[in-house]
This record gives C-alpha cells, sequence and structure tokens, in this order.
C-alpha cells in the first residue's frame, strides 16, 4: 500500500531530487510520466532513468511554464528517453528541478496492459 502524500514529493529549485524505483516496460505492464508545476511560476526539470545497478540510462531537461501539466506515455520511448522495447524492470526515475521558481509534482503511472488498470506512484525523496 502506498503511504500517503506528506508534501515532500513537490520539488522545487534547490531541493532535493524525488525518484521512484520501479519503472517498467514489458509485456505485462508500461509506466508513464506526468509533471505538474504547482506554483504558478516556470521550472525546468531534469528527468533521469537509471538501471538497478545505478547506471545512468537517459537525462532529459522538460521546461514546464506555470501550471503547465505534462504527460509522457511511455517513458522508455521516444518521446523521452528512447531507450527501445525492452523489457525493462525496476528502473528509477528521478526529477529535480534545475531552473525557476516553479514547484513540480511528479508521479510515474505504471499501466497494467492486460487490464488498462493503473497504479499512481508519486515521486518522493530518498530515506524514510
Amino acid at each position: 500500500m502506498a503511504s500517503p502524500a506528506t508534501g515532500r514529493e513537490i520539488t522545487s529549485l534547490g531541493a532535493p531530487s524525488v525518484r521512484f524505483a520501479g519503472a517498467e516496460k514489458s509485456a505485462m505492464r508500461r509506466s508513464n510520466l506526468v509533471l505538474v508545476e504547482t506554483a504558478g511560476a516556470p521550472a525546468t526539470v531534469r528527468v533521469t532513468l537509471t538501471d538497478l545497478l545505478g547506471t545512468v540510462v537517459g537525462t532529459k531537461e522538460i521546461a514546464l511554464r506555470p501550471f503547465e501539466y505534462v504527460q509522457v506515455n511511455d517513458l522508455f520511448g521516444p518521446t523521452l528517453f528512447d531507450v527501445g522495447d525492452g523489457p525493462f524492470s525496476e528502473m528509477e526515475v528521478a526529477a529535480s528541478v534545475t531552473a525557476g521558481n516553479g514547484r513540480v509534482l511528479s508521479f510515474v503511472s505504471s499501466i497494467v496492459n492486460a487490464s488498462r488498470n493503473p497504479e499512481i506512484y508519486l515521486l518522493a525523496p530518498s530515506g524514510p
């Protein structure tokens, strides 16, 4: 069961990066990424994908306008990391604000392909 939101999930310039270890692309599941600017100010977000060994697979910066909602379907696909068809499992997605005064909420939606049922995971700082 997921933990309730605490407010630590919203990141800003100078704040720790937020992350989720469990992104997947396989015959069973696919993962999407959503970024939402919540403060009414622009923000640039660096999104990083790492494998189970901690190797950086890809990095991309995404500029968000005030209150903008961006959804990337298939975070492994050509819109974001373009790393192929996989399969991939237990990949970590991290997001950090690198510019601007915006505050950003980030989450991964993991979709079960057969049922199309989503599971939503907020990216949060490491630690307790």
